[in-house]
């Protein structure tokens, strides 16, 4: 058996809020790195203060995003109807070039089958 290197993903706050809540953050690191944007961030934040402290030891990497460069990416995509976490972590991906996101929510799943 070969040895498996971890690609990269995307988070969007609802799996990483879940995750914290059954103690279980730590299934992140099948990714490396995780990128998560700075309001994805501070949303799960807000509902999984243990985030913080996973973030010691788990591949995080949080980006700041511009939000005339997210509203344009909502406007160009038609993605209004979506939470401005989920478009952030979908815009992430696109600059990024990263084809995989971690997200709880259908519509999300949808958009970016679509991107």
């Amino acid at each position: 058996m070969g040895l498996h290197r971890p690609s990269p993903a995307v988070a969007d706050a609802g799996p990483l809020i879940h995750l914290a809540e059954i103690g279980c953050l730590r299934l992140t690191s099948v990714f490396d790195p995780l990128h998560i944007s700075e309001g994805v961030w501070l949303e799960a934040g807000r509902h999984a203060p243990a985030l913080d402290a996973a973030s010691v030891e788990l591949p995080f990497r949080r980006h700041p995003l511009p939000s005339g460069d997210v509203e344009r990416f909502v406007a160009e995509h038609g993605l209004s109807g979506l939470q401005r976490g989920e478009c952030e972590a979908l815009c992430l991906c696109r600059r990024l070039g990263i084809p995989v996101v971690l997200t709880d929510d259908l519509a999300v799943r949808e958009a970016a089958k679509a991107l």
